[in-house]
């Protein structure tokens, strides 16, 4: 979806709830975190993305990162994910933008 926002793209955060606040993500395996850190890779390869861990503290006061995720709109093409949809953010929603397995993903 960000891929396909006009004009910056956006970013996507793992280990924060949802209204705010951070889970963290200093419980999971570290094969978990490399299965997060390469699913942009695996699900939507044309995506153009930078993944960083940031350092927080939980809600409850334990030290933690998230995995921040930077994807950059790509201007050159229609980005799809691995099933063929592609999609946009418009204001705070997400809707499909491109019929399924269009020629242009």
């Amino acid at each position: 979806m960000w891929a396909n926002t006009v004009p910056e793209g956006g970013f996507v955060v793992v280990g924060m709830k949802d209204r705010g606040g951070f889970a963290g993500c200093h419980a999971l395996a570290e094969g978990q975190i490399n299965e997060l850190e390469k699913s942009f890779h695996t699900f939507c390869s044309g995506a153009k993305v930078y993944t960083k861990r940031v350092g927080v503290v939980t809600d409850d006061g334990a030290a933690s990162f998230v995995l921040l995720f930077r994807v950059h709109y790509r201007q050159d093409k229609v980005v799809c994910d691995s099933a063929g949809d592609a999609y946009v953010r418009i204001g705070d929603e997400k809707h499909q933008w491109l019929p399924r397995n269009c020629p242009a993903c």
